[in-house]
């Protein structure tokens, strides 16, 4: 299972980490055209996109990869058609209207920004985005590894190559790296409406409707929290912080995402792999439990990486004026591998079948978010903001790992997580220390503190020869799947 698992999120990960990297390498050349301000603008924007993506999604395609599996097979076309239509539906509606007030309604909002062109790109950007929710999930769920990598690097290709034609020949600037992310999803967007159509099939029922919808409607108010949750700490920086200072924080966040790739990819093998364990094996706890840890375990390295690294790859590759970047950049790698926890051990509600619960758990983080930002932000600047979404996203995870083992009892493994926790801490005060006038020494001794790190959590959180044997598996699974 193992073997399986990782040999799944291994093909999955060659695309989207080769994406990440390309994402990170080409942050030199944008830095060549654009002001830490514009990255600033950009920054305001993206929280519009970031804000409508689980809103448009309105938890739909949570509720077909729940139940995908379950649904016979000559009924899924229509549970899919169903479905599909009603998101594109009431992605259009929402979009449509935020378009026509959006003038009025985002002036309330940020003041740094203005709505036309920055904002207007960004709700159809999410909008063509959105488009490649569903089907991109029918990928992962059917287990189409090959085929999922090259679309997400498809897209990555096409954007980056019209955003750097923008930039660079057009000389267009900040609009041209917003557009060139709106054209690229559009193109995309295409592709992706002629492979719905070829899955759907007529006629449909209420029924190809109403189940998932009845999964997803208590999702949906968690969704709204959820976009309101990445929206509001650029609310409180907009009114508090200058362009400038907001375009570091936007692009120490993107580093941190580095290290959400790993779980992102993780997660696409994560997902099914659980729904098909819980729903075929008697002793589906203990092994979720047990693979739990795993999870965590094969993460804690490339956040390690990222969180130490970065300051080698900023001072390399970029421009004096980026350096202050990697101070805020482990704590968004924490904030980041947090998330982790929540996807590795926070799995229950949904097996459980009690959604309802999660609005209550969004809205407790909102809640901490919204006070700490209010009291944080005007005293600390950035920090108050990072401080604001660590403390906001503990919260919601500490929730929801309490009612994911409530509802959905397993062992819990304290003695593996205590000593697990206190390696990675370990490793990162050890490699942190590292500080000779030779960046190439200093990556050197942080990758040689790392590797040591990670024998350790294999040595005595994964069980010294099980954790080999099981390694073992994945290598062989992982080649036998190349083939």
């Amino acid at each position: 299972m193992l073997g399986r698992l990782y040999a799944n999120a291994s093909i999955y990960g060659l695309g989207i980490i080769l994406v990440r990297a390309g994402s990170i390498l080409l942050l030199p050349l944008y830095w060549l055209r654009l002001e830490p301000s514009d990255y600033g603008i950009i920054g305001l924007t993206q929280a519009v996109s970031l804000f409508l993506a689980p809103v448009l999604g309105m938890g739909m395609v949570d509720a077909v990869q729940r139940f995908y599996y379950d649904w016979r097979v000559e009924e899924r076309p229509h549970y899919l058609a169903a479905v599909w239509l009603f998101v594109l539906a009431v992605s259009a509606l929402v979009c449509g209207m935020l378009d026509l007030a959006g003038s009025r309604l985002f002036a309330l909002l940020f003041d740094q920004v203005a709505f036309d062109p920055y904002l207007r790109i960004a709700i159809w950007t999410a909008f063509a985005t959105n488009l490649s929710m569903l089907p991109l999930m029918l990928l992962r769920v059917r287990e189409q590894l090959r085929r999922y990598s090259y679309v997400v690097l498809g897209q990555f290709l096409t954007q980056a190559g019209i955003t750097l034609y923008l930039i660079f020949a057009l000389e267009m600037g900040v609009t041209g790296y917003l557009l060139g992310t709106l054209i690229g999803a559009g193109l995309w967007g295409g592709y992706f409406i002629v492979c719905m159509l070829r899955e759907a099939r007529w006629p449909l029922q209420r029924t190809h409707l109403t189940e998932p919808l009845c999964y997803a409607l208590p999702i949906m108010p968690a969704a709204v929290l959820d976009g309101l949750n990445t929206i509001a700490d650029r609310y409180f920086l907009d009114k508090f912080v200058g362009l400038r200072q907001i375009g570091l924080y936007t692009l120490a966040h993107q580093f941190g995402q580095g290290s959400n790739v790993f779980n992102q990819i993780m997660k696409n093998s994560w997902f099914p792999f659980i729904y098909r364990v819980t729903s075929e094996r008697d002793d589906a706890p203990h092994v979720l439990a047990k693979f739990s840890l795993y999870y965590l375990a094969v993460l804690a390295l490339p956040a390690l990486g990222i969180a130490l690294l970065s300051r080698e790859l900023i001072q390399f590759f970029g421009d004096e004026k980026y350096f202050g970047i990697y101070e805020y950049i482990p704590a968004f790698v924490l904030f980041y591998y947090i998330h982790a926890i929540a996807n590795s051990f926070g799995r229950g509600l949904d097996l459980a079948r009690r959604m309802a619960y999660t609005p209550v758990i969004q809205a407790a983080g909102l809640t901490v978010s919204i006070f700490l930002m209010w009291f944080l932000i005007p005293r600390l600047g950035l920090w108050g903001a990072i401080l604001a979404i660590l403390s906001a996203n503990f919260v919601r995870t500490l929730l929801l790992v309490y009612l994911a083992h409530h509802f959905y009892p397993r062992p819990i493994m304290a003695r593996q997580i205590a000593v697990m926790a206190a390696a990675i801490l370990a490793v990162f005060y050890l490699a942190s220390m590292a500080d000779t006038s030779s960046l190439a020494l200093n990556a050197l001794i942080k990758i040689a503190v790392i590797a040591a790190g990670a024998m350790l959590i294999v040595w005595f959180v994964l069980d010294r020869k099980p954790a080999m044997t099981l390694v073992g598996h994945a290598l062989r699974s992982l080649k036998a799947r190349m083939r």
